[in-house]
């Protein structure tokens, strides 16, 4: 696509700002962990949607606590759990523990990171602590995740003419 630089860096914070930008473009309730942070001018919390209190009517306590922290977390009637661990400078086993605590949730789980951590995302997912989660956690690079950005923003832009009810404003 030739797409080389976004109006912000590809910092953590930044990753979680498509992530959540993305889901709300796509008609998903969106939720944060940390609503505080900031990505150029744009907190966090100012897109989310979701609180711990909405987690609950969803999950039970003993998957409350470690769901809501999870970078970000979407999720639609009908189409479930979506949460994603941003991987940004920080420990991928680490990661991959958080997303090991909802596994009893029917999530997609993802980890995002650089592109040159996926060897590394392939040698820690198969450590037998993460055997519940192995085969429904994916890895997608910042520079996919980049690219997807781009194209939910432009697709968006590209059918609001339609008003679709399903999509929310």
């Amino acid at each position: 696509m030739g797409i080389s630089e976004l109006a912000f860096p590809a910092t953590h914070e930044c990753v979680e700002f498509m992530l959540l930008s993305m889901g709300k473009q796509l008609g998903f309730n969106v939720y944060t962990a940390d609503p505080s942070k900031v990505c150029g001018n744009m907190r966090l919390g100012d897109l989310a949607d979701m609180s711990r209190d909405y987690l609950s009517k969803y999950v039970g306590p003993e998957l409350l606590k470690p769901l809501s922290r999870i970078d970000v977390v979407w999720h639609k009637s009908g189409a479930g759990f979506y949460a994603f661990e941003a991987v940004v400078g920080g420990n991928m086993h680490e990661a991959l523990l958080r997303l090991s605590r909802i596994s009893e949730l029917n999530a997609k789980l993802f980890i995002v990171s650089y592109g040159n951590r996926k060897s590394e995302y392939d040698h820690s997912i198969r450590n037998p602590a993460f055997s519940s989660i192995r085969h429904r956690c994916r890895f997608i690079s910042v520079a996919h995740l980049t690219k997807m950005f781009i194209l939910t923003n432009l697709w968006r832009r590209s059918i609001e003419t339609l008003q679709l009810s399903y999509m929310g404003r």
